[in-house]
């Protein structure tokens, strides 16, 4: 049986919005794991971009792709600035900066489809929107291993399995449960290690990516503790 207390422990987008908060978030979490306790960590994208994203989507359905492209352009200067301030290693910074512009290209081509269609369907808003919070969980889980603590970046779609509500969906908990079980309890059985995973987002049973409304992150973070019994949810 495993020691210890389990926290599932959220983090908005005020906290992970800059260099210094985000620091400050992986001295909470190598706090609570050298204590011998057990955490889980559930990020929002950082501040702002959640709307800057949603901007460049219903400006496309307008037929204006240039806000979405500025959008990219405006949240990888903002990444790159965290990227150099928090990252030691350059060949990590560059696989980080590599992940995120694949992540961004996606929403390109979302918005891309969007703007051709003259439509953003809640389904493709989902998929845009989807976009903030991977961002963070790399660059938080590559802070944390840098600093000494054995971090895992988790796909919130491999866990938090919804209905098919876009834009407002609903966690399956039995579901979701099982899937935390599977993906996420090794990791805490394994001393010291934190997994990061975003909250805001879930997938469907046939792949569709969701995302939970208006604070999905915290509502993320009350699913995962549930699903794994955790002692407590901060």
């Amino acid at each position: 049986m495993m020691s210890g207390l389990t926290r599932v422990m959220k983090f908005g987008g005020t906290s992970v919005g800059t260099a210094d908060a985000l620091r400050q978030v992986a001295r909470i979490l190598r706090q609570h794991t050298c204590n011998g306790d057990r955490a889980v960590a559930v990020v929002s994208a950082m501040s702002g971009v959640t709307t800057q994203l949603l901007r460049g989507a219903t400006a496309a359905a307008n037929g204006d792709g240039d806000v979405h492209s500025a959008v990219v352009t405006e949240t990888l200067v903002r990444y790159d600035e965290m990227l150099r301030r928090l990252i030691v290693d350059s060949a990590e910074r560059k696989r980080l900066r590599t992940a995120a512009a694949h992540i961004l290209a996606d929403y390109s081509t979302v918005c891309s489809s969007v703007q051709v269609l003259r439509e953003a369907t809640p389904r493709a808003l989902d998929r845009a929107l989807s976009c903030g919070e991977p961002l963070v969980v790399l660059l938080l889980a590559s802070l944390l291993r840098q600093l000494g603590t054995d971090a895992r970046s988790i796909e919130a779609t491999d866990v938090v399995v919804t209905d098919g509500v876009f834009q407002n969906a609903v966690p399956n908990i039995k579901a979701t449960e099982h899937r935390s079980k599977r993906h996420l309890l090794p990791l805490l059985a394994t001393r010291g290690v934190v997994p990061i995973i975003a909250g805001f987002i879930g997938m469907t049973e046939d792949g569709q990516t969701t995302t939970l409304g208006r604070g999905g992150s915290d509502f993320s973070a009350a699913v995962l503790g549930n699903a794994l019994d955790a002692d407590e949810v901060w």
